[in-house]
């Protein structure tokens, strides 16, 4: 809370000093600040100042987890995958039972979560192509990569995109017959109310 004080200060009155100096500096800069945390609810929990939220909060632009756009999971899958066998000097690829165990899995660490999931399977898969037993030693999801596993043949055939909206459909269905309101539904999923009103429109739920 005390650098939170001292940032305060800084913006406020656009200078500041070196540790250890006693020179006043002029700012000039433009400030963009980041974070993963929900800024509201650690202001109400009393761990974020509240008048330093309201002076960062000029512009807030919120980009939306890998949970709330799946759609986008094969092609980082491909990327992270094209990088880290060039990083590696090998040929891993992935087989559809990961893919799919991949596409359902939530990534409470986005973007970076993936990234090192797919670097993981590179290093530690034995043979050129990535299967279940190494995605559950990396996700711990056993039982739906069996389940995925097991699945029939025509399974393998179905496309990415149709996959993802199809996971995306069976989810929305199930979490809407235990909460009933649209907000219990995003808080569960924790995603926002319009996205879910949004794919619900989308899936004619």
């Amino acid at each position: 809370m005390r650098l939170q004080v001292k940032l305060l200060s800084v913006l406020d009155e656009k200078k500041f000093r070196r540790i250890g100096g006693c020179e006043e500096i002029q700012l000039k800069a433009r400030i963009i600040v980041a974070t993963n945390k929900d800024l509201e609810q650690c202001v109400a929990n009393g761990t974020f100042r509240e008048d330093l939220y309201y002076r960062i909060n000029v512009l807030p632009i919120r980009i939306p987890s890998l949970a709330e756009r799946k759609e986008d999971i094969p092609n980082l899958i491909d990327n992270f995958l094209k990088i880290y066998n060039e990083k590696y000097d090998s040929n891993k690829r992935i087989s559809s039972c990961v893919y799919e165990a991949l596409l359902m899995y939530n990534y409470p660490g986005n973007i970076r979560e993936l990234k090192n999931i797919i670097e993981r399977l590179v290093i530690l898969s034995e043979n050129n192509e990535i299967s279940s037993y190494d995605i559950q030693r990396v996700l711990k999801i056993d039982k739906s990569v069996n389940d995925i596993t097991n699945a029939p043949a025509e399974f393998e055939i179905v496309h990415l995109k149709e996959r993802v909206e199809n996971y995306e459909k069976q989810l929305l269905k199930a979490v809407a017959e235990k909460y009933k309101t649209t907000r219990e539904q995003a808080k569960v999923l924790e995603i926002d109310q319009s996205t879910i009103v949004k794919k619900r429109k989308k899936y004619s739920l």
